[in-house]
Order: structure tokens, then sequence, then C-alpha cells
């Protein structure tokens, strides 16, 4: 938040880009619908960001009928709806490690990334490897991880 009160102040370039967004996202929407749809939006920003925007404060009645309507879309959600199915789930990363010590995705957006699995402590770019900063988290040499090394 303090960064957002130091940071945060109008330019036309944040118009312009806001109104960019709104405009594709509202592309799919039936345009009589447009005005109440950008009313309930300025109803879900923080306040310093739709002051960087320019974007007029909602009226009060908008903003308590678009909490009223999320309220009542969470409790069909979490009610009224069944349970997603197990197929749902298939596409989230594995949430803990197989009998090899790695994490296997069951999936590859791009193709077989991790054909041999990963393992967290070795992901990330080599040159972080070795920062004094960091400490040493994986000993290349050995293959060992350095998690509870001492760094001092």
């Amino acid at each position: 938040e303090d960064f957002e009160k130091s940071q945060f102040r109008f330019a036309d370039s944040n118009a312009s880009i806001g109104n960019a967004t709104y405009a594709l996202f509202l592309k799919d929407i039936p345009t009589f619908l447009h005005p109440y749809v950008k009313n309930a939006s300025y109803c879900l920003m923080p306040p310093l960001l739709r002051v960087a925007m320019e974007y007029p404060e909602p009226h009060p009645a908008t903003n308590a009928c678009v909490k009223l309507l999320l309220s009542i879309r969470a409790l069909f959600v979490k009610w009224l709806l069944p349970p997603r199915p197990r197929w749902f789930h298939t596409k989230r990363p594995p949430s803990k490690k197989d009998d090899d010590g790695k994490y296997h995705p069951r999936y590859g957006l791009y193709g077989d990334a991790y054909p041999d699995g990963y393992e967290i402590e070795r992901l990330g770019p080599p040159k972080f490897e070795d920062d004094k900063k960091l400490g040493p988290l994986y000993d290349t040499k050995s293959g060992k991880k350095n998690i509870l090394v001492d760094r001092n």
C-alpha cells in the first residue's frame, strides 16, 4: 500500500491503457450493458488505482449491489454447484514429490519441458547458482541440497 501511495499518479498513458483494456474487455458484451459493466468494474478497483486511471468513484448503491451479487455468487458456487470432476484438476502442478524426489508435471503446454522431472531448488537461471546473496541452495558437484546450510 505504501508503494501505491507513493507511485500511483494520474497520467494520460494510464487512462489510454485503461480505456484500451476496457474496449477489449467489453468487446464481447452487448453494447447496452457497457455502462453497467464499467460502473461495476469501478467498484472492484482499489481507490488509488481508480484515481490514477482517472475513473469516477462508483455510487454507493452500485458498490453495495456489486458486493451483494458477488456474495450471492460465492454462496451459489459453494453450496449449490456440484464438486468439480476429477479431470478438472489434472492440469494443476503436482503438489508433492514422486518417489525419486522430483516433481513430474502431468501436462505440458509447450511439450514435455521436464521429461525427468524437476526439483524446485534447481529451477532458475544458472547465473544465480553461485550467488553469494542467495546462499548455496544446491551443491552442483555432489548433487546434494543445501537448504539447511548455515549461511554465515
